[in-house]
């Protein structure tokens, strides 16, 4: 058995986001259906693209119970990008589409750039920005996959689209777009997401990586 799960369905960007596990000296596999997840010690939900699709690819390939399974026996799982949003109730990306509900919330888009007062301001966000703690919830880093991580530090993003948790609590960093201020990084029990990508975003993306598999002991 890999150690940990890496979920494809067909909306990922796979060979960089098991490489940087691999850099941190993990085990992996690909799953590309549900009956293949196997008790990992986690689950890495990787994703580019819509919400919508994205959902009905892990419906039709019959992802949905076996996450669920795995959340309720109090086991990590990792959402990126998009990944990370479905991880919420639903999102309004075009039409509203309900998502796995492992997190309270839905995901918004960003103002038009018509709506904010700067020419450089451009949808979607590409590129690198500061992440910071949540002033919202006043979550300390300790203990979580940013105890390594300044704040300030720079992480790669590449979204028209970010989540609105119904929980302050579980927002564990933020950053800025267009005077938007949105949800970076979130995690509530063993259910982590990063809006950004850490497989992308340099020695700082390792470091991530390598804190939440020390989180979990994985």
């Amino acid at each position: 058995m890999s150690e940990i799960s890496i979920i494809d369905y067909g909306l990922n960007n796979l060979k960089s986001v098991k490489k940087v596990f691999e850099e941190v000296g993990r085990d992996v596999d690909i799953v590309t259906h549900g009956s293949e997840i196997s008790d990992p010690a986690a689950i890495i939900l990787p994703g580019i693209g819509t919400f919508g699709d994205g959902m009905a690819e892990l419906r039709d390939r019959e992802f949905v119970e076996p996450i669920n399974a795995h959340v309720a026996a109090g086991k990590p799982m990792l959402g990126i990008c998009l990944g990370m949003q479905l991880l919420f109730t639903g999102s309004y990306e075009i039409e509203y589409n309900t998502g796995l509900d492992l997190l309270s919330g839905n995901v918004v888009r960003f103002a038009a750039a018509d709506e904010v007062d700067n020419e450089r301001y451009k949808v979607p966000q590409v590129g690198w920005n500061e992440i910071h703690p949540s002033e919202a919830s006043g979550r300390p880093w300790t203990d979580t996959l940013l105890e390594q991580v300044d704040s300030g530090a720079d992480v790669y993003f590449v979204h028209s689209l970010y989540p609105e948790p119904e929980n302050p609590e579980d927002i564990l960093a933020v950053s800025e777009y267009g005077n938007q201020t949105f949800p970076a990084v979130v995690q509530q029990g063993s259910v982590v997401g990063t809006q950004f990508h850490p497989e992308k975003s340099g020695t700082v993306g390792i470091t991530i990586i390598n804190s939440f598999c020390d989180q979990f002991g994985i």
